[in-house]
């Protein structure tokens, strides 16, 4: 599965010169990143990134991204390989961690920042229920659409409150429904992204998959600004299989997406051991530790999202209740 995210959103002059002001002789301000960020978007435009992410159920997945610079980050999390590839480091890890929150290893903590995306293409937002902690309503039937709010579960106090809307439409053709969009109508906690939106078009059936899949979804704050959107690009079947998507990269061996990876330094967490390659080619093996940080990933000002996963039976489920033959 391949797509592009497009981060557009810039804030206004006056509040982005208010963060300025606010890191000020900060050079460790979070907010430093975020700034610069915002500033390169006013410079050379909105900010692409290229993501690719293959799965097959219960062995796990592989995840990618490339930047406009044309760097790019692989990650892997599978029972049987684990492993990170950001050029000139590649990371080996020891499959048994993943999961175990170990702050070196456990690269499962990656998913929150590519699954809502994949969800919102799949399924329309309606697949990420594990950790929303939401609950629908009824749904709202007029004709081929359909409606349904979903708010957290029990009883909130005002200032954590939190609720969407989700819409669509049923095709009878397709004897199936779509999701056309979601709405934050509820948001104690950020009152700022209350009427912020998703809408999601183009569906189409993905044969090689066997699934239908949305070619666009457009994110707008609730005055109509542009914040991003997600495009995707295709779904296809992996030329050798899922076990060559997740082979550990070699270094003279084309890797199934990147080709010859360029990795001058390969540390590798099962043995413990670090191999440096020289510019003359000669490989230097030590032990494992102390190893400087890996290169940062800039900070992207992702607005968080909730997405349901029961939502998605119970729709279909009224659905057939309704569009009965």
């Amino acid at each position: 599965m391949h797509w592009r995210s497009v981060l557009a959103y810039v804030p206004p002059a006056a509040e982005l010169a208010k963060m300025r002001a606010a890191v000020a002789g900060k050079p460790e301000h979070p907010d430093r990143p975020l700034i610069a960020m915002f500033e390169d978007r006013i410079k050379s435009g909105p900010t692409t990134i290229s993501k690719h992410f293959c799965a097959d159920g219960h062995r796990g997945w592989r995840f990618g991204e490339t930047y406009s610079s044309g760097k790019y980050c692989d990650t892997v999390a599978t029972p049987s390989a684990a492993w990170q590839l950001f050029p000139p480091t590649l990371k080996v890890l020891d499959a048994t961690k993943l999961g175990s929150r170990d702050p070196e290893q456990d690269v499962t903590q990656l998913e929150s920042t590519f699954l809502p995306e994949v969800g919102l293409l799949l399924f329309g937002g309606l697949s990420y229920g594990k950790v929303s902690n939401l609950e629908p309503g009824p749904i709202t039937l007029d004709g081929a659409k359909w409606s349904v709010d979903a708010g957290l579960k029990g009883e909130h106090p005002p200032q954590t409150d939190f609720a969407m809307r989700f819409y669509g439409h049923w095709d009878s053709a397709k004897n199936r429904g779509f999701v056309d969009g979601t709405e934050i109508i509820r948001s104690g906690f950020a009152p700022q992204t209350i009427g912020d939106s998703w809408t999601i078009s183009d569906w189409q059936l993905f044969e090689s998959a066997n699934l239908h899949a949305a070619r666009s979804a457009v994110y707008r704050r609730s005055n109509g600004v542009l914040d991003r959107s997600v495009t995707l690009v295709g779904i296809n079947r992996i030329d050798g299989g899922f076990n060559a998507a997740i082979a550990v990269p070699s270094r003279d061996e084309p890797d199934i997406f990147r080709g010859i990876p360029l990795f001058t330094s390969m540390a590798d967490y099962r043995t413990r051991t670090v191999s440096d390659t020289t510019p003359e080619g000669v490989i230097n093996t030590r032990p494992l530790g102390g190893l400087p940080p890996p290169p940062g990933r800039a900070t992207l000002d992702v607005i968080g999202y909730v997405i349901l996963f029961g939502l998605l039976f119970a729709t279909v489920v009224m659905w057939r209740i309704y569009h009965r033959p």
